[in-house]
């Protein structure tokens, strides 16, 4: 394929020179339903993991309901005002 101004075209495809194999493993229906299943429960894994005592340890700083209470306020505000930054 000739360009307007006479010269080829360097290489076509030159940026993404992938193997008809390598194709299909990318962009199967399949395979990209895989990834995402394996991604959504990754995400639920590692929020989990890190919610859990991010939440329950903090009630362990207060010894009385009420102190349970105040932590549990500052806990929100707190997250409210960063997560608004």
């Amino acid at each position: 394929m000739r360009s307007t101004t006479g010269m080829q075209p360097i290489a076509r495809g030159a940026a993404c020179r992938r193997t008809p194999r390598a194709q299909t493993i990318f962009t199967t229906k399949k395979n990209t339903a895989s990834r995402f299943g394996l991604t959504y429960i990754m995400l639920f894994v590692f929020d989990t993991v890190c919610n859990i005592p991010y939440y329950a340890f903090g009630m362990e700083l207060a010894s009385t309901p009420a102190g349970r209470d105040q932590v549990w306020f500052w806990n929100i505000v707190l997250g409210l005002s960063v997560s608004a930054v």
